[in-house]
């Protein structure tokens, strides 16, 4: 089977209506058909601190053979802007000196996986001192070690959406705040998410909307790939 991972919600919430959300053991995911396609989504969580184990069951509950990592990211250069899609061709860590390389017929993008939201200019401008990438993340690296250690016949790719660039850190300590926007169906508590957000929230929700969107096209463009070029998607180690 076909899976995909998000990190949060609001970055599947183009796909989530395409699917059924189901239950197996513990582990919540959505199951269904995309482009004649079956596929699973499993949502993991920022940073994948608490839903490790979670995904390990998913992983092996669906016999997952093909893996799409995908979600937002954040550029650490002016090369991009907010809705790029960018193939991924290594993801590395700023915690280790393993790297993951996949193959792809597409241009390649450096990603590296951080501990933690980067909010500040003085953040990216000390990982562009230490490290060589072009978007952050804080997800991939432990997916990829995952599979390396427990599910090395799992073919993968990364393709990630361009969320926020250098010099929008004020906006998207705002764009944490609502979050639970799309996850929320009761208008009062909609109300009062715009209302907390502020004047932000409307550029913000007018942004999010271009990326979910953009999310599920480069998702049904990879499955469209993912039947002409099964050779593309996977990963090896360095």
């Amino acid at each position: 089977m076909l899976g995909i991972t998000c990190a949060l919600y609001d970055e599947a919430v183009e796909l989530i209506p395409l699917l059924k959300r189901q239950k197996t053991g513990s582990v919540y995911h959505y199951t269904g058909m995309i482009e004649n396609t079956e596929v699973s989504l499993f949502l993991t969580g920022p940073g994948l601190k608490k839903n490790k184990n979670k995904l390990q069951n998913w992983l092996h509950q669906h016999q997952i053979t093909t893996l799409l990592q995908t979600g937002y990211c954040g550029a650490l250069n002016h090369r991009y802007q907010p809705g790029d899609v960018c193939q991924i061709g290594k993801v590395s860590s700023i915690e280790s000196t393993e790297e993951f390389k996949m193959t792809s017929p597409d241009e390649n993008h450096d990603l590296l996986t951080v501990g933690h939201p980067i909010f500040t200019m003085e953040e990216r401008d000390d990982i562009l001192l230490k490290h060589k990438a072009d978007l952050i993340d804080m997800e991939a690296w432990h997916i990829c070690n995952l599979l390396k250690n427990h599910f090395s016949d799992v073919k993968t790719s990364v393709i990630k959406i361009v969320g926020d660039v250098p010099g929008e850190e004020l906006l998207m300590e705002h764009e944490v705040k609502m979050r639970a926007y799309f996850k929320e169906f009761r208008f009062l508590y909609r109300i009062q998410i715009a209302v907390k957000t502020g004047w932000p929230f409307f550029e913000l929700y007018k942004r999010k909307r271009m990326l979910q969107k953009s999310l599920k096209s480069a998702v049904i463009k990879f499955i469209h790939n993912y039947h002409e070029h099964p050779e593309y998607h996977e990963h090896k180690r360095k």
